[in-house]
């Protein structure tokens, strides 16, 4: 059984975040920290404003959270707000997004190049050795890609920031002060990791970023996955959300049990795990075709499959071909399939259905936007092809 640590007296120092959720104790947001409406643009009295509520509501007028003149600034009444319910003295903010950049930039660009066979050319691809190495953080083989498609491989990005309390508990404005100028030091590191990993672009300048649950008391382990994830949203336009959703707390409950041997489990189909994927691609003399048809047939054959609701049991096979013509007379035939191994099912969902054939798209023939070539995409339940077959 943990230990109670909330009872504590407003002069005594509040114990830090980490205390509580390693005594399994839940942490949330103070109301008045759930009130606030906060950008990741321009100096803090300006980037936050502060709502009348938890729920934001355009047709209720916020309040700014500083006030700024030519000889001083004062900040808002909630500046002094706890931070968190229960109080705490200190937290680790973490950025998920960058911890996971690295892992999510190997994944879009491990299957662009192969040295042995291709050769190398070290202002398109490097490989070589990792200088700080470690094989517990490394689990990736030898030779290392240190540089793909003209970027270079983002490097240990991740960075934690220490916030502790002014008095005897973290305050709100304790917290944002410091997080606030410290994510906008790294804004281009966050618009890097935000963008489009495949093509190494950022997101535009002009991109609004709000900081979400994830930057914050609530923070969850850094996600994995082959896909990059959102964890700060791009917002474009005005802003229309709180700095962080209602948090909710986890409810156990108990129940009787009976002396009767339960039912044999059966085996539930299991679902294809992306941590598994591997890519074989195309190559030599198959036929070429550009980026926008693949993605126009993805999109057609993500469509056409199901709908909402829909699983997919094993041994399923869906096969569609797509015709594009040139204005020439000439044009290409797309083959897309999609099988389902034995003990598995796909729930359909046009997104991750997107995304699994869009791997074999751009982790393949990676020197340019066209010449797509596309190839085959399996992991542990499904095998996934994209094949451009014929010019006519």
């Amino acid at each position: 059984m943990s230990e109670d640590i909330s009872q504590h007296t407003d002069s005594a120092i509040s114990p830090a975040y980490e205390v509580y959720r390693e005594s399994q104790q839940p942490v949330g947001l103070s109301l008045d920290a759930q009130r606030l409406k906060w950008a990741l643009d321009g100096p803090l009295y300006s980037a936050i404003e502060v709502m009348q509520g938890i729920g934001y509501d355009a047709n209720i007028a916020t309040e700014p959270y500083g006030d700024k003149t030519a000889s001083n600034t004062t900040w808002h009444s909630v500046s002094q707000s706890p931070l968190t319910e229960p109080k705490t003295s200190s937290v680790i903010v973490h950025i998920d997004i960058l911890e996971d950049w690295e892992f999510q930039w190997l994944e879009m660009h491990r299957f662009c190049h192969d040295p042995e066979k291709n050769g190398e050319d070290p202002d398109e691809f490097l490989f070589g050795e990792l200088q700080d190495y470690s094989s517990d953080l490394d689990k990736e083989e030898e030779p290392h890609l240190l540089r793909c498609c003209r970027a270079n491989r983002p490097r240990k990005k991740c960075e934690t920031l220490l916030v502790k309390a002014s008095g005897a508990f973290l305050t709100i404005h304790d917290y944002v002060s410091a997080v606030h100028p410290w994510l906008l030091r790294q804004r281009e590191d966050i618009f890097g990791a935000e963008g489009d990993l495949m093509k190494n672009e950022s997101l535009v300048e002009d991109t609004k970023l709000m900081p979400p649950q994830s930057i914050g008391p609530n923070a969850q382990p850094p996600p994995t996955g082959s896909w990059p994830k959102r964890q700060i949203q791009p917002i474009i336009g005005q802003i229309e959300e709180p700095l962080i959703k209602n948090s909710t707390s986890s409810k156990t409950s108990t129940k009787t049990t009976t002396t009767e041997d339960p039912p044999e489990p059966t085996a539930s189909p299991r679902e294809g795990d992306p941590m598994q994927n591997e890519v074989d691609c195309y190559g030599g003399l198959d036929q070429k075709t550009e980026h926008t048809r693949m993605d126009s047939a993805i999109h057609d054959f993500c469509i056409a499959i199901g709908s909402s609701g829909d699983v997919f049991k094993e041994n399923y096979f869906k096969s569609l071909t797509y015709t594009f013509y040139h204005s020439t007379g000439t044009g290409v035939q797309i083959l897309i399939s999609l099988s389902v191994d034995p003990g598995c099912q796909f729930k359909y969902d046009y997104d991750l259905c997107y995304k699994y054939l869009e791997v074999p798209v751009n982790s393949c023939q990676c020197g340019g936007v066209n010449g797509k070539q596309g190839g085959f995409l399996n992991n542990d339940c499904y095998e996934w092809r994209i094949d451009p077959q014929t010019t006519f």
